[in-house]
């Protein structure tokens, strides 16, 4: 491994199997700093990280094998182990004072926008069509074997737990991530308590919480390349299938430093996003405030979210945003199904920005409009471009007590 030399190791796996197969209990990380490749987290354990603690995770993929099942980008697959994984288990924490950190240079965004267009990262474009393509056709999990076709570019999330109940992440730091920070999928039962993420690499989200339900988050600062807190629920006829929807996230009394989107919705929502709330949360700079988004090839819905008692510096576009022709670049598969997202009880209270380019842009499809949106007390001091505010495709729409439309 090409670690920091003055580093030692720390047997993680060792130690956290031992602890999970005698019933349980606390491992934990003493003051220094430990090198370790994925780490897998079992059932009843708790890592424990002390005040001075610091993992570095291993700059190598080979390190991250053997293959786990995870997801990339919303479609379900075998790829690399992320940095703490943890699959079918309950009953399980991190905690403490020390930190996380993640060491490959090439996940970073300079890199990333220096080679782009090299071999590397064309295998891994080619590679995310091929993964598509299966989850369209229905093909087995087990046959979809990403890691092996994505080449040495490929990504993996700092932390992911896949189908786990009783989880709890609490006081830890968290620096760098290959991919997205924190992915809780098909899991419940969730806390996340006064963690400090610090991750401006490519496609750095936060927290993207993904076919999980009950999940409170609070107390925690970000300063993310991408998107701060994400909701998700699976991509296209994949997800469609699952169709296990995201439901009962509390998110309150955070700050977001830097982030792409303050509360960001999708855009993969295929199995459905319900019963959101977040509040009392500041901001410094940011692109979105509060931002929906979708395509016509997702379906699934978007309803009941809350984005309250916020107050933020400058947002880059808009104040509060809703997209539903959002693509990244991916064209629909051939023969892709038209499946409409249904958006509907969305509302947005007592948020203040100092700056903003747009105020509201709501840009709903024509063919299931937008329904039920409230907007009250959104307060922008200095409006970039006040001629672009657009509302399209909007039924129901109330504005500080007044229906508009």
């Amino acid at each position: 491994m090409a670690f920091c030399a003055s580093a030692a190791t720390f047997p993680f796996n060792e130690k956290i199997a031992a602890c999970a197969a005698s019933g349980g209990g606390v491992v934990t990380v003493p003051a220094g700093e430990w090198t370790t490749g994925a780490i897998r987290l079992r059932s009843n354990v708790e890592l424990h990280l002390e005040e001075g603690a610091t993992v570095l995770f291993s700059d190598r993929l080979e390190d991250h094998l053997p293959a786990v099942r995870n997801t990339y980008e919303g479609v379900e697959c075998w790829g690399y182990s992320s940095h703490v994984y943890a699959f079918e288990a309950t009953n399980i924490a991190i905690t403490g004072k020390g930190v996380l950190k993640t060491l490959k240079p090439s996940w970073s965004f300079a890199y990333y926008k220096a080679h782009r267009d090299d071999a590397d990262f064309r295998q891994l474009a080619e590679a995310s069509t091929q993964l598509r393509q299966w989850g369209a056709a229905g093909t087995p999990v087990e046959a979809r074997q990403f890691w092996k076709i994505a080449g040495p570019r490929a990504r993996m999330q700092f932390i992911h737990f896949e189908r786990c109940r009783g989880v709890r992440l609490e006081g830890f730091r968290i620096v760098g991530s290959p991919m997205w920070t924190i992915h809780l999928y098909r899991s419940a039962d969730v806390v996340a308590r006064g963690l400090d993420i610090c991750a401006r690499g490519l496609n750095t989200d936060g927290f993207d919480i993904e076919m999980t339900r009950n999940v409170l988050i609070e107390g925690c600062t970000l300063d993310q390349q991408d998107d701060g807190f994400t909701i998700k629920a699976g991509k296209d006829a994949a997800g469609r299938a699952i169709g296990i929807p995201t439901e009962n996230v509390l998110i309150r009394n955070c700050h977001v430093r830097n982030a792409h989107g303050i509360l960001v919705v999708g855009s993969e929502v295929s199995a459905g996003v319900r019963n959101v709330r977040l509040e009392n949360v500041t901001a410094d700079v940011v692109l979105n405030g509060c931002y929906l988004k979708t395509n016509p090839y997702r379906g699934g819905f978007i309803e009941d979210v809350w984005f309250e008692n916020v107050a933020c510096s400058n947002a880059h576009k808009a104040a509060f945003a809703i997209e539903t022709d959002v693509h990244y670049g991916q064209l629909p598969l051939p023969g892709a199904e038209v499946c409409l997202t249904r958006i509907r009880n969305i509302h947005v209270r007592n948020a203040t920005f100092k700056k903003a380019t747009h105020v509201m842009k709501l840009k709903g499809d024509a063919r299931l409009p937008v329904e039920n949106v409230t907007v009250e007390n959104l307060r922008v001091g200095y409006v970039r471009k006040p001629e672009t505010n657009i509302v399209e495709n909007v039924r129901g729409l109330t504005v500080d007590g007044h229906r508009r439309r």
